[in-house]
């Protein structure tokens, strides 16, 4: 099955750190079947620039309270099957979580992704619009999506509005684009 992923990091010293994750296992009509979504604590939270964009939508105690990076990337990837597809925005996304995945589990991150973002431009451009970035497309479909752009949770429901208001076929979608055997990252 696909999952639909989105991930909001911040960037110290080279390293990603992700603050929050999303994801939704789908069907093949991107309807939901399951959940997974986690605020994940920063390293240094005494140091966290509370004003970026990877902490939208939530207090800083919401952060301070969650749960470790190692613990929820672990959950994670307990949740998802071997048969999943990750479906992300963009390859940053899956950049990060494989950085973390490797940090953390100390060897190759061993699920399936695909990038959407230009396989849904490409429908877009059919479609006579030129709009570029999640949120501006699904304004151009007149699409309903929340407002608090950068919030994990958010920005995969507007992920997966903008697939169904596009009927978007994911077996096009995987020949059109190149899915990973395996991402491999240094």
């Amino acid at each position: 099955m696909f999952v639909l992923l989105d991930l909001e990091w911040v960037e110290e010293r080279g390293l990603r750190y992700p603050t929050q994750l999303a994801a939704r296992r789908v069907d093949a009509h991107w309807v939901t079947v399951a959940s997974f979504d986690t605020l994940i604590r920063p390293h240094l939270p005494e140091c966290s620039q509370w004003d970026h964009m990877a902490y939208r939508g939530y207090m800083p105690e919401d952060f301070r309270a969650a749960l470790e990076e190692e613990t929820c990337i672990r959950q994670f990837c307990q949740w998802l099957m071997k048969s999943d597809i990750l479906c992300c925005w963009h390859r940053g996304t899956v950049e990060t979580l494989s950085s973390c995945y490797k940090r953390i589990m100390k060897k190759k991150f061993p699920f399936h992704w695909m990038g959407i973002n230009n396989a849904v431009y490409v429908q877009s451009q059919e479609d006579g619009i030129e709009a570029r970035g999640l949120y501006a497309l699904a304004k151009e479909y007149g699409l309903v999506v929340p407002n608090v752009e950068h919030k994990s949770s958010h920005d995969v429901f507007a992920m997966q509005s903008l697939l169904q208001h596009l009927n978007f076929d994911p077996k096009a979608a995987k020949r059109t684009l190149q899915l990973s055997k395996k991402l491999m990252l240094p």
